[in-house]
């Protein structure tokens, strides 16, 4: 009588069974995005687009011409020579190869952080973080802002560090600090690694810096470096936006504090160093490279969306992949304040900075500045857990003992082999052989000693 075949062994219980549903759902919301901003482009290239700016400036640098007032002032002249190939293009196809650019550049970028920084997550976990990331900002995806190329430049140096790859990250940290700012998550990144990742950082900054003397006559190079300089310390820019800034300065103001220049510089600096102290305190306590990296990366970039000088709707494209990990961390398994805050802030910098709401929206958030709050407690929060887990490292001592970046030393490979090892041995009621190297023969059994017998 033949055998009768063996039954496939269930598969155990996962707990996602919407996966393809969510992710589906991310892929579907990323495909409109990237449409919808791609045919605006080129459809419509002046309606409500920063990018003309970029593309006229750069043509106007290469001619010779004189450059217009927003990229002489506000953006280091690098930026300009980096985006000269789109800007040999007509304004239409440039328009579209940037939105395609910065977006493909936002989600490739966005998926190396989640398979090398962020910590295993299930597939809904994953889904949730694709579908807030382009809700924090969407402006900036839809008005050709340059800020998710920073915001990709920033994750791809993270991602970098991760891999030991110190002359990328450098590379792309400072090709992303075109703004300025953006230099103090290179500071923060080489302050953790500075034997090995700061200098190569400011010999990288300094060869963008460069590259406009070596291009194009020096006498134009310096004096675009002085009208930055200028209208950074005049607080021109302030003025001339006010009415569209969001950060912690203009909610203050609209609560009837108002703070001088100096004032604010204080409270950025303070805020900084604080960002700074906790990050040392997590190394120090034995904090591993990957939750070192993926901290850093999500206080400085909340820092971007809070304290940076002039925070508007597309600035907080900055901090919406901090945003959206901490939205599904807090979920999986945080308490109900840490999940209503982070939730308010979620609805406050996203759809709230659209005309979603209307003006009812817009006067219920303060003008949008209410959005700033609900970002700093974030921030707060996450300084919080930033000491407790630096203290649970400490006290178990479990520290990597190893430089940023440098991956895990061999004696924490051979731990994490052992505890594989240890956790099927659990599961499967039986051990398991490592992966150390190969299995060495086990000696011949003796036969158990007889009655009477002798040596």
């Amino acid at each position: 009588m033949p055998a009768r075949p063996r039954r496939p062994a269930r598969r155990p219980p996962t707990g996602d069974r919407h996966r393809p549903a969510s992710l589906r759902a991310a892929r579907i919301g990323w495909g409109v995005l990237l449409a919808a901003s791609t045919i605006k482009a080129a459809v419509a290239p002046e309606s409500h687009s920063v990018f003309p700016e970029y593309w006229k400036a750069s043509r106007e640098w290469f001619s010779g011409e004189p450059i217009g007032a927003l990229m002489t002032r506000q953006y280091l002249p690098y930026f300009t020579d980096l985006i000269a190939p789109i800007a040999a293009l007509p304004l239409r196809w440039s328009g579209a190869v940037w939105a395609i650019l910065s977006i493909g550049a936002v989600a490739a970028a966005l998926r190396a952080m989640l398979d090398e920084v962020f910590p295993a997550l299930p597939a809904r976990a994953r889904a949730g973080i694709w579908l807030i990331v382009p809700m924090i900002g969407l402006q900036g995806y839809a008005n050709g802002q340059s800020n998710p190329m920073i915001l990709a430049g920033l994750m791809g140096a993270t991602v970098a560090s991760r891999r030991g790859h110190r002359t990328g990250a450098a590379l792309l940290l400072a090709a992303s600090s075109f703004k300025i700012y953006p230099i103090a998550f290179g500071l923060v990144l080489s302050a953790l690694d500075p034997k090995r990742l700061a200098p190569r950082f400011a010999a990288a900054l300094l060869g963008f810096m460069a590259l406009p003397l070596l291009l194009h006559p020096a006498s134009g190079s310096w004096a675009r470096l002085e009208a930055i300089a200028s209208y950074a310390s005049s607080g021109e820019h302030l003025e001339a936006f006010r009415g569209t800034l969001i950060g912690l300065r203009e909610f203050l103001d609209v609560c009837g504090v108002s703070l001088s220049s100096r004032q604010y510089l204080a409270i950025q600096a303070g805020s900084g160093g604080v960002l700074c102290l906790a990050l040392w305190r997590a190394r120090s306590g034995g904090e591993g490279d990957r939750e070192l990296l993926l901290r850093a990366f999500v206080l400085t970039s909340l820092w971007f969306a809070v304290f940076s000088p002039s925070v508007e709707p597309p600035t907080l494209v900055l901090g919406g992949v901090a945003l959206a990990w901490c939205a599904v961390d807090s979920w999986r398994a945080g308490g109900r304040f840490g999940r209503a805050v982070t939730i308010a802030a979620v609805i406050l910098a996203g759809p709230v900075q659209t005309s979603m709401f209307g003006p009812l929206g817009d006067r219920l958030s303060l003008g949008g500045t209410l959005a700033s709050p609900a970002l700093l407690l974030v921030w707060a929060r996450e300084l919080g857990r930033a000491r407790s887990r630096a203290e649970e490292a400490r006290e178990a001592g479990t520290g990597t003992g190893t430089g940023l970046g440098g991956g895990p030393t061999p004696a924490r490979r051979r731990g994490d082999r052992a505890a594989a090892a240890a956790t099927a041995e659990a599961i499967e009621g039986r051990p398991r052989r490592t992966v150390s190297g190969p299995r060495r023969p086990s000696p011949p059994l003796r036969p158990a000693p007889g009655p009477g017998s002798g040596p």
